[in-house]
């Protein structure tokens, strides 16, 4: 597909147009709109209600966790409900490895099917309707930027359910692309898992069913660095697809919320789209990065899902984790950090064995440490080693995720610890840098994991009661012991 200019794309590639030309499909994203704004808008947290700011998020893990073990208690471990929310917690769980252990480098994600629910007219992802959870992360955010991107996508999802049966899904697909927003570039330590230093953005294609399989839709994604592909390439782009005019730029917030419908006669899918964004950005460009040698964008998929196949133990071992969190009814905010955390751990682990894993997921300084420290090892200096490996995984950034994370939430000083535990909080502690106590401070609220609060700054309060622990199973008596027990109670001594 490499050409030599942008007019040349222009002439064979207008193959798209916007959402909003087509009058059904805007009305459905306008009403759908209206819809979100109205439900962030009545969450909107009031100042001076007497109440501490919530924890509200788009990308909360743990609730997967939780529809896993109510599927377990009511259906059992043999039930379709089960097998449903067991796949769910994996795919999250899986595609968070994937994405952390690629965070400063692309990746191709493997397409996920969702299927139509012709009752509820929407579709559905692992027994629950999409639009549901998109709905359940709306939250008035102090980010316009979120905010915007909050409605947006609950939007596109209603797109989605109109367009089922549509003529235009029997011979379109449809491209969106999410820029890493202003905010989180201009701020990164403000909470938001972006990864601004490079930019890196997504791209994800919705394709649906044909005549055989009519109520399904196929999704793929690619994550990619933005730092050569910036938003000048993007808008000649768009208008070589024909879905904006030549030298009309979208900003990041607008172009967030853009469906394009693409013929997938001339172009199949999100690879093809790469590669005009590459062959736009200059020569020597493959998947957003300087390349030497040209790549093969046909074996991408193949080698993404190699490599992320090797990540199914570790799948497992977070997933397992989620779920013991859920188990314990942990409080969502204390979860989303120690999923955070745990996430952490299980890259670095496999940082520390491979330099590539290392240097992919948090970046040249991180490898050299662990490289530095096999060098030590295999001297015989066994205790250094292990203090350079200590001292690496301190100093490395987080492996974060796209649009996920902790939002703002991170571990409590020992000094705020002893504050929270004199305040009535119970174990390990939180600290919330974004969210108001009643009186207003900020950077100054303590969670627990039972989602008790107490701001460290005016001392005020919101204990909640602690769960009660299951009943262990009571085992019957074992007679020998009992009776190895009566002869020494009838010991004299």
């Amino acid at each position: 597909m490499k050409t030599q200019t942008t007019e040349r794309y222009i002439g064979e590639l207008a193959v798209g147009l916007r959402i909003e030309q087509v009058a059904e499909l805007k009305a459905a994203r306008d009403a759908a709109l209206s819809q979100a704004w109205q439900i962030m808008d009545s969450a909107r947290y009031q100042p001076g209600s007497g109440e501490f700011e919530p924890v509200r998020m788009p990308a909360d893990p743990i609730t997967a966790g939780e529809r896993l073990v109510e599927a377990e208690q009511r259906y059992g471990r043999e039930s379709q409900e089960y097998s449903q929310a067991y796949e769910a917690v994996m795919t999250d769980s899986l595609r968070a490895l994937a994405e952390a252990a690629r965070k400063t480098t692309w990746e191709y994600f493997s397409p996920l099917i969702q299927t139509y629910d012709r009752a509820s007219q929407t579709y559905e992802a692992f027994g629950r309707p999409v639009i549901a959870v998109t709905a359940s992360g709306l939250r008035w955010d102090g980010q316009a930027e979120e905010r915007q991107r909050l409605a947006q996508e609950h939007a596109e999802e209603a797109v989605y359910n109109r367009l089922y049966g549509h003529e235009l899904a029997r011979s379109h697909w449809v491209l969106t692309i999410s820029q890493c927003p202003d905010h989180a570039i201009n701020n990164p330590e403000t909470g938001y898992s972006y990864v601004p230093a490079i930019n890196k953005m997504m791209i994800r294609g919705v394709h649906f069913g044909g005549e055989d399989t009519p109520d399904i839709r196929v999704s793929e994604q690619v994550g990619l660095p933005g730092l050569l592909i910036d938003e000048a390439v993007i808008s000649r782009a768009l208008a070589a697809v024909g879905a904006t005019g030549y030298g009309e730029r979208l900003d990041k917030t607008k172009l967030h919320g853009t469906q394009i419908l693409i013929d997938k006669t001339k172009l199949t899918g999100v690879m093809d789209f790469v590669e005009l964004l590459d062959d736009l950005a200059g020569p020597g460009v493959f998947m957003g990065e300087p390349a030497d040698l040209a790549g093969d964008y046909q074996a991408v998929p193949e080698l993404a899902e190699a490599r992320q196949s090797v990540l199914e133990r570790q799948a497992k071992e977070l997933a397992g984790y989620i779920t013991q969190l859920a188990r314990q009814r942990t409080d969502h905010a204390w979860a989303a950090w120690q999923i955070e955390r745990k996430l952490n751990s299980i890259i670095h682990v496999l940082a520390k064995q491979s330099p590539q894993t290392a240097r992919e997921a948090f970046g040249e300084p991180t490898a050299r440490g662990y490289a530095q420290a096999r060098l030590l090892e295999q001297a015989g200096q066994y205790a250094q080693a292990d203090n350079l490996r200590l001292i690496t995984q301190t100093e490395a950034p987080p492996a974060a995720f796209c649009g996920a994370g902790s939002c703002g939430l991170k571990s409590a000083s020992p000094a705020e610890t002893l504050t929270g535990h004199g305040l009535g909080l119970l174990g390990e502690l939180i600290l919330d840098t974004v969210r108001r106590c009643p009186k207003g401070h900020v950077n100054s609220i303590l969670y627990d994991k039972f989602g008790s609060k107490a701001c460290k700054r005016c001392r005020l309060t919101e204990l909640k009661t602690r769960p009660s622990a299951k009943p262990k199973f009571k085992s019957k008596p074992n007679r020998n012991k009992l009776k190895l027990k009566q002869i020494n109670d009838n010991k004299v001594i």
